[in-house]
């Protein structure tokens, strides 16, 4: 006697559907999967899609950039000093509503309050004196608030001066100067070159 497979149609397609699924364990997709987008701020083990990751990447970049600003000195320009002479940058490169320089006082404003870095280069010639320590430093609000001491210029060579200082602003009425000093009582003239250099100004908050 010989016997007949029997099949089932359904059974057969329904047998092909399951071989066309994905494991639940460590499923290889293929093609273009898609998921649910989570919520902003999700910190599960919820998958995340690429509009989620989008989303997070541009929120960090909006939220997280911080105010930045630069000038530079173009040309060259004469001082007198017999105390202090504040440095005037007089170039915009980068400029942000958070931070604001003003060209003709040389002062730096803020739009909020915080934690901010001042850093600040110059190259300067001066007479040759004898016993002529240089201060390069920060204002605050018309006061004397950081400064470095650099060697003294006997023979009129230029000096190169470099400061970062970070400052903490606790009200958006302060305000900052740079500012370069010379220890003698009597009046100073000097230079500031930006010849083969550049005199920079950078304020960033952090």
């Amino acid at each position: 006697m010989s016997l007949t497979k029997v099949t089932n149609p359904m059974m057969e397609t329904i047998e092909q559907d399951l071989a066309l699924k994905a494991n639940l364990a460590s499923p290889a997709l293929t093609g273009t999967p898609t998921a649910p987008t989570a919520t902003a701020g999700t910190n599960t083990t919820q998958i995340a899609t690429t509009e989620f990751v989008q989303s997070a990447v541009s929120g960090a970049a909006g939220s997280g950039s911080n105010p930045y600003i630069k000038y530079i000195q173009t040309g060259s320009y004469s001082y007198t000093t017999g105390g202090n002479h504040v440095i005037l940058y007089n170039s915009p490169v980068t400029t942000d509503s958070g931070i604001s320089y003003d060209t003709a006082t040389g002062r730096i404003t803020y739009a909020s309050t915080g934690v901010y870095l001042i850093t600040s280069a110059v190259v300067f010639t001066a007479p040759a004196v004898a016993n002529a320590n240089v201060f390069f430093g920060i204002y605050e609000n018309g006061n004397t608030f950081h400064y470095h001491q650099f060697p003294k210029s006997t023979t009129g060579e230029p000096i190169s001066c470099r400061i970062t200082f970070p400052v903490n602003v606790t009200s958006t009425s302060t305000h900052h100067q740079v500012f370069i000093a010379h220890t003698l009582g009597s009046t100073v003239t000097g230079t500031l070159t930006s010849t083969g250099v550049v005199n920079f100004l950078v304020v960033t908050k952090i």
